[in-house]
């Protein structure tokens, strides 16, 4: 098991180094290969995720997402996809991890646009005040709370 081990997370640690030169599909395919050797562990998915998210790829997001992520990763990818209009993958999102009000929300943003009263820089005003208000809610600071698939979790 010690060998499986170091063999994924030196696949990790290529996915790590790639993403940072930018290299988002020699990410993809080194996190790939690290969930092919070990299956079981939620890290290389969740870096898995991250890259694609950064690709705008939320449909694949979804998909890796499904094979194991935490909640704050399913709300990560839910708010990255509202804002970036991509309704169905974020509505799946909070569905999973079960908040109306984001709900709530994605139906007035689609009855709006459907009613031909918004369009995406209006959405993503409408994602980003609703979250900021959420932090404020929440007595969060905005700047150390939010969290940013920029990066892969565990680098």
């Amino acid at each position: 098991m010690l060998a499986l081990r170091k063999e994924a997370d030196e696949h990790k640690l290529k996915g790590n180094a790639a993403y940072k030169a930018k290299d988002f599909d020699a990410a993809i395919g080194h996190y790939e290969a690290a969930i092919k050797v070990l299956p079981g562990e939620p890290t290389y998915y969740n870096n898995l995720a991250a890259v694609l998210m950064e690709k705008k790829d939320f449909e694949t997001a979804y998909q890796v997402a499904c094979l194991g992520v935490t909640d704050a990763d399913w709300r990560n990818l839910a708010v990255e996809a509202l804002q970036n209009c991509s309704f169905e993958i974020s509505r799946k999102a909070f569905i999973r991890i079960r908040d109306m009000r984001y709900i709530d929300l994605l139906n007035i943003i689609e009855q709006e646009r459907s009613q031909g009263q918004s369009n995406d820089q209006i959405c993503r005003a409408q994602a980003l005040a609703f979250e900021r208000a959420r932090d404020q809610r929440l007595g969060r600071d905005r700047k150390s709370t939010r969290l940013n698939s920029s990066h892969p979790r565990y680098l």
